[in-house]
This record gives C-alpha cells, structure tokens and sequence, in this order.
C-alpha cells in the first residue's frame, strides 16, 4: 500500500507531504476500528485532493465504499 501511495503521489502536481500520508497509513494501522471513507461529496476530501470521480458515479453513491460494493458484485 505504501509503494503505491508513493507512486501516487509522485504523479500528483502538487505532491503531498510524505509524513502527512505515511502518518496516516501509520494511524490507521495501529487502530483495529474499521473506519469507511469521506463521503463523495466532502469537499475537504476527494475534491480539494484533485480525485474526485465522475459526477454520473458521484451522484449515485453517497460513499466509495457503495461503488466498490456493487462493482465486486456484493
């Protein structure tokens, strides 16, 4: 997960801080409570981080997690 984070990062044209998100792979490792993702539409999130997906799939699920659900099937 770090490797591809890194990758990630790299291609960003602002690159975020390697402790910003190392710190939060790192807390979120050490905590067993599962936690589920921003939803869509904060903007604090996906948008101010320039990942925001298309609208057609925003507008349909409130959270990632939905859209990963029903892509896998479940």
């Amino acid at each position: 997960m770090e490797e591809r984070l890194r990758e990630w990062n790299k291609k960003n044209r602002e690159p975020l801080h390697q402790t910003y998100f190392l710190g939060q792979l790192r807390y979120h490792k050490q905590h067993k409570k599962k936690v589920l993702p921003p939803n869509c539409h904060n903007q604090a999130y996906y948008q101010d981080l320039r990942v925001k997906c298309e609208e057609s799939i925003c507008s349909k699920f409130k959270n990632p997690v939905g859209y990963a659900r029903r892509k896998a099937g479940h």
